[in-house]
């Protein structure tokens, strides 16, 4: 610490001169006088101190561990943005070529009727192409498309070794059958545009007719196809009595 003082009046001191041969003796202060100091502190030990340090250096390195784990994250961001740009242009390339293939088998299909289609012969043979070939290139396409599990040609069947191709092998007529038999997916339907009937398929269904007789039954022929969860409520119908709690579809009429 430092001070200055400026003493514009300096303070007069009047003592006994007697000592000095005098009545008295007058002094006078001094009219600027300064001080200063300076004091020194060196803690030994300081609980808070060296607390407040360790604080200082674990921010520090978490500061640091943020800042490489954001730039771990963006390098993995753009890492997944690469690649879906390059799985989106992949994904674009297979759609373009099935298009195409879509379109040539269109050229080719004649008629799809049931689970089959049927391959326009004389529009190969004026084409110049091999019918396998035609066939085999669609067979890869529509296997790829929902709905649709497998696809056999009449040249795979000619080679089928598991059972299913094989029941499907006897059960074709060349002359008859189409080109390429379709086995849909379970769930999903043949839709007949002209009849515009949906027709379930099952791999190893078998449809059989309903025979429905008793007593107040009408003689009637119905048409359409009947599933089994519709059995239920045609009976309860029949004899009056509430369908079954479970039951959802409608009674024959």
């Amino acid at each position: 610490a430092a001070g200055f003082n400026d003493n514009f009046t300096p303070p007069v001191s009047v003592t006994d001169g007697t000592a000095y041969g005098k009545q008295y003796n007058v002094t006078k202060t001094l009219q600027y006088n300064s001080s200063a100091s300076l004091q020194l502190q060196m803690p030994l030990y300081s609980q808070t101190a060296l607390t407040a340090v360790e604080i200082a250096k674990t921010l520090d390195n978490l500061n640091q561990l943020s800042y490489e784990k954001a730039r771990e994250d963006i390098i993995m961001q753009i890492a997944k943005i690469y690649y879906l740009i390059q799985n989106t242009t992949e994904q674009i390339t297979i759609i373009s070529d099935n298009l195409k293939r879509f379109e040539e088998l269109r050229n080719f299909a004649q008629a799809f009727y049931d689970n089959q289609i049927y391959i326009d012969h004389k529009l190969v043979e004026r084409k110049k192409v091999r019918l396998n070939e035609v066939l085999e290139k669609a067979r890869e396409m529509l296997i790829l498309s929902d709905g649709i599990s497998d696809a056999h040609t009449t040249f795979s069947l000619a080679d089928a070794r598991d059972r299913h191709a094989q029941m499907l092998r006897s059960g074709s007529n060349t002359d008859v059958s189409g080109d390429i038999i379709l086995d849909i997916a379970p769930g999903w339907k043949v839709l007949n545009e002209e009849t515009h009937r949906q027709q379930p398929w099952k791999k190893y269904g078998v449809y059989t007719p309903i025979i429905i007789y008793g007593s107040g039954v009408k003689q009637k022929v119905v048409d359409t196809e009947v599933t089994i969860d519709r059995i239920a409520p045609t009976i309860a119908n029949a004899i009056r009595i509430r369908a079954p709690n479970a039951s959802k579809a409608r009674a024959l009429r």
